[in-house]
């Protein structure tokens, strides 16, 4: 583990106002671009200046929690299939050997009320600004495998999750 990484995870911060995403989940994936998340607050360098390091939390720590019941969730570079994941899909196991075969639809669960902090890694070139996105302001963290989350729920009886970048 590197020396920032560690840095990051001793120095979790609580959600400042207009950084928190809320998701109503359901059963089917609400999948979210970490490129377009909003920026940390101010005193963390993100919306003061132009720093493309704080931009989103590509490299940095991601709170998830679940409220009103469990979440689902799983990070990946794959819109599409992030966006077709399902509860019901399970990795095989073959009973001669022993191998797994995963489905890709796998996802980890959050019990209500408790949270998750996970780091979105940043890619080969975390701070590649080379696609500007819609509204021409760069978007580093294009090529992260962690690039989109995805949040589903096992009903959809009002469960939301709560996201807000966690760490400097």
């Amino acid at each position: 583990m590197s020396f920032l990484v560690e840095k990051q995870a001793a120095q979790v911060l609580p959600p400042s106002q207009g950084s928190t995403v809320v998701v109503n989940c359901t059963t089917s994936a609400q999948v979210i671009d970490l490129t377009t998340f909003p920026r940390c607050n101010a005193g963390l360098g993100g919306a003061a200046g132009n720093d493309p390091q704080n931009i989103n939390p590509i490299g940095k720590y991601i709170r998830i929690t679940a409220q009103l019941g469990d979440v689902y969730y799983q990070t990946g570079n794959n819109f599409a299939q992030l966006a077709n994941i399902s509860l019901t899909a399970y990795t095989t196991i073959n009973a001669t050997t022993g191998a797994v075969t995963v489905n890709g639809n796998e996802c980890d669960a959050i019990a209500n009320g408790t949270f998750k902090d996970v780091f979105i890694t940043p890619g080969v070139t975390p701070q590649s600004t080379a696609y500007q996105g819609a509204t021409g302001a760069p978007r580093p963290g294009q090529d992260s495998p962690c690039r989109y989350v995805a949040v589903l729920a096992s009903s959809n009886a009002n469960i939301t999750a709560r996201i807000y970048q966690s760490s400097p």
